[in-house]
């Protein structure tokens, strides 16, 4: 829903957004089959042109799923230095989607131009890095926290904008915060690079 709220602000900019930093984009929850709950990120992703770099999807999500699905809205996955799509405040495994791996910002560029003015596509372009290693945690660690958080929400009765908010302050409560400095640290980490990327658009 991020990416989506800032889409809404481009009438007042008066221009497209071209370049986007976020922390993760939104998706496909887990136990979709059961309980559909879909990121309006998604739509926001196959209608514009827009460059957003993320560290992948938040680890709260299907990520397969979620990948699978921006692979049939025609959205680009990029790697900035990796070949694993990220699972956001995770370390990377051998086990996560494949993606396409690219080595600098000005790569980056050049695939937005072509997806953009050469080829005439609508949608957007996705750009992912990794955590910084240095904050990243351990994989699977997560796992049994969301599971349990998952199963108290689907039995709480609360509606689907409260999913989100309940999972993620489970996670920083559970990791005593460990999870909301790896956060903080990629978003600086996305907007850095979204700014080098704005800077080989205009060159």
């Amino acid at each position: 829903t991020t990416l989506q709220a800032c889409n809404l602000t481009r009438p007042v900019c008066g221009h497209a957004i071209k370049v986007f930093a976020t922390g993760g984009i939104g998706g496909i929850h887990r136990n979709w089959s059961d309980k559909l709950d879909i990121s309006a990120d998604l739509r926001a992703l196959a209608s514009t042109q827009t460059c957003v770099v993320a560290s992948g999807a938040k680890s709260i999500l299907d990520i397969s799923a979620t990948v699978e699905s921006l692979e049939t809205l025609g959205i680009p996955i990029l790697g900035l230095g990796t070949k694993s799509f990220p699972c956001f405040v995770e370390e990377k495994s051998e086990l996560d989607p494949c993606i396409n791996c690219i080595d600098s910002p000005e790569e980056v560029a050049k695939v937005c131009h072509i997806h953009w003015n050469e080829l005439g596509s609508s949608s957007a372009v996705l750009a992912t890095c990794q955590v910084p290693d240095d904050v990243a945690l351990g994989r699977g660690t997560l796992e049994q926290v969301i599971e349990q958080t998952e199963q108290s929400w689907a039995t709480s009765g609360d509606i689907g904008a409260t999913r989100t908010p309940a999972l993620l302050d489970a996670l920083a409560h559970h990791t005593m915060g460990k999870s909301l400095v790896a956060n903080l640290a990629l978003l600086c980490n996305n907007a850095a690079m979204a700014a080098e990327i704005a800077v080989a658009m205009q060159g």
